[in-house]
């Protein structure tokens, strides 16, 4: 009887494990499309865009990492916030201040206007960031003035080859 028992319970725990997120998520097909992220089009932007915040931010990109000019002036356009910006074709890496909050702000609002995965983004500690800025060692920088001014790098645009975008 022990066995019997066993048995009803490994099989029900068994039905339960699978049959659960079935229940939750609906159809065969939307549990296959939500798990393999099916129908997501990496070419089409995001249908929520987060609204830039208020403030002004210094946007570098960097020269030697765009060659072609066409594409340079695209993600300037972008980055500038022009609404007639053309498409944009290619990725970038944006890095951002871990203590710049408002600063990742705008890189999120940013990236909320791009295609999925058009943009990656990474926050790092100040002295690291602003030393890979110096040596050109970035693909696209954004910093809220506020915290350039807090770590002294208000003049790093200067320092750089990069296209400079102050919002």
């Amino acid at each position: 009887m022990k066995i019997v028992a066993h048995i009803v319970t490994v099989v029900a725990l068994f039905a339960a494990f699978f049959a659960l997120p079935f229940a939750l998520w609906g159809n065969p097909a939307a549990v296959q499309a939500r798990v393999t992220g099916a129908g997501v089009d990496p070419l089409s932007p995001a249908s929520v865009v987060e609204p830039a915040p208020e403030g002004s931010y210094t946007i570098l990109v960097n020269r030697a990492l765009h060659p072609d000019a066409q594409a340079l002036d695209g993600w300037v356009a972008f980055f500038s916030g022009q609404q007639d910006a053309p498409p944009i074709r290619g990725d970038v890496s944006a890095v951002v201040l871990s203590d710049d909050s408002a600063g990742l702000k705008m890189a999120k609002s940013l990236q909320s206007r791009l295609a999925a995965n058009q943009m990656t983004l990474r926050t790092e500690v100040a002295p690291i960031v602003l030393s890979q800025v110096e040596r050109g060692d970035y693909d696209v920088f954004i910093a809220s003035d506020e915290a350039l001014e807090r770590w002294g790098a208000t003049g790093l645009a200067k320092l750089t080859d990069a296209a400079v975008i102050r919002r």
